[in-house]
């Protein structure tokens, strides 16, 4: 069984390992010809981040999730999107990156950064906002 410290460079390494894979389909997508294709995938990829950081300032300035006796977990927030971002548009390793996502947030939960309330409270609402960007993107995309 890994230390403390082994699963805090586990957990650390996760949200880079995933950018890294997204940055990575990214080119991989625009070296196949796929210059225009990637514009709409760029666009929800930046606007991801956006609402993460968006949501970060407004529940620092409105205290929302203190209200609540909850923290807004930013890493899980990131992680969700990014995970979303690669299952959305690389549907390959779709269960792979779903399950390490769970075990990401079991991490967080066993690590005691986050309660299982901040995770599920901060996914619910990330994942509702990201609901938003992909459908306006794809209705912004089948209209052109």
């Amino acid at each position: 069984m890994l230390t403390y410290d082994q699963w805090d460079i586990v957990a650390d390494a996760y949200i880079p390992v995933l950018t890294v894979l997204a940055l990575w389909s990214l080119f991989k997508r625009s070296g196949n010809s796929g210059g225009p294709r990637t514009i709409p995938q760029i666009k929800i990829l930046v606007l991801s981040v956006l609402l993460v950081c968006l949501l970060m300032f407004v529940d620092a300035i409105l205290v929302i999730w203190p209200r609540f006796g909850l923290d807004y977990t930013t890493h899980v927030a990131l992680a969700l999107a990014l995970v979303c971002h690669l299952i959305y548009f690389g549907k390959t390793f779709s269960p792979l990156l779903a399950g390490s996502m769970c075990l990401y947030c079991v991490l967080m939960v066993y690590q005691a950064y986050h309660t299982i309330w901040d995770v599920v409270s901060t996914a619910g609402v990330i994942l509702s906002g990201l609901w938003i960007v992909y459908l306006r993107c794809t209705e912004l995309k089948s209209t052109a």
